[in-house]
């Protein structure tokens, strides 16, 4: 057997270490609890924390059960959507989701947040959101699963819910080809976030600037997605551009108030949701359904 030399055991060392190092650098996710009346105060003060002037402050606000409730977290939720959404990928032939998901994205989606009401995850934070994205030294944005072509619709949800963060006019931030966005919320399709975060911060802030970003999501697994997008970040090239991971913060909002769909009503979702598109699109079921 052939033994390393003292070089190259040195050299092996320092390679195991700094990656523990960089191991233990890599920020977790933080939970933020929010329940009924005052127990909203942890969501207040965790934003609160970040709006000190000096450092730039980008803080990213998921949208719906985030930032605001779509029906009660009834038909048409966010709620809703992902019941939708995670029966399509598991009930359905492959080769009929892309139909069924054009549906609930581009056609259902538009007519729910057209119509349906809406109304604060909490007022306190709601206030303070607004007051924070008029300082000099924070900038605040949507960032949405949601899709642009409901950018209206969207618009008008965080209208109704008593936002005013998207209409602050910011000539300088610059959109880089691969991130839709408009009134400062960026839509990401169902997309990971942590890219669209990437994208985005490059594009306007170079490594040098003394900057913080922050994530808000109820999503825990949206999180997950984005922070292990952004930890695996490295140039391919020598002037290619990635964001500082110890610059990123995570907080994942844990509403004290959500209750799981009861089974009876996620069947009766589901099968109304069926229904609907096998009248419109004149499907056979017989076809649609994974055996």
């Amino acid at each position: 057997m052939k033994l390393l030399s003292t070089q190259q055991l040195s050299l092996a060392f320092m390679l195991c270490f700094a990656g523990i190092l960089n191991l233990y650098s890599q920020k977790t996710i933080d939970t933020v609890m929010v329940g009924f009346d005052h127990k909203c105060s942890p969501y207040y003060q965790a934003i609160n924390q970040q709006a000190a002037h000096g450092i730039t402050k980008v803080i990213f606000f998921d949208l719906d059960n985030t930032l605001f409730i779509v029906n009660n977290r009834k038909y048409g939720s966010d709620d809703w959507s992902s019941l939708i959404s995670d029966s399509i990928k598991t009930k359905i032939n492959p080769a009929y989701t892309k139909i069924f998901f054009d549906e609930l994205y581009d056609s259902i989606s538009v007519t729910n947040y057209k119509y349906l009401p809406v109304s604060p995850v909490c007022i306190q934070a709601r206030d303070l959101i607004n007051k924070i994205s008029k300082k000099e030294h924070t900038l605040v944005f949507g960032l949405t699963s949601r899709a642009i072509n409901i950018a209206v619709e969207t618009d008008a949800n965080l209208y109704n819910a008593g936002y005013r963060f998207m209409y602050k006019t910011k000539e300088e931030i610059a959109v880089p080809p691969d991130v839709q966005m408009a009134n400062n919320v960026i839509y990401t399709k169902g997309g990971n976030k942590g890219l669209a975060i990437n994208s985005f911060i490059t594009a306007n802030f170079p490594t040098s600037t003394n900057y913080d970003i922050y994530y808000f999501d109820d999503t825990y697994r949206k999180l997950e997605q984005a922070k292990e997008y952004i930890d695996n970040l490295t140039p391919i090239h020598h002037n290619d551009l990635v964001l500082d991971k110890a610059k990123m913060h995570y907080y994942f909002l844990n509403d004290e108030r959500i209750k799981p769909i009861e089974s009876e009503v996620a069947s009766a979702y589901w099968q109304s949701f069926l229904y609907m598109i096998y009248t419109k699109k004149q499907l056979n079921p017989e076809l649609v359904l994974k055996k």
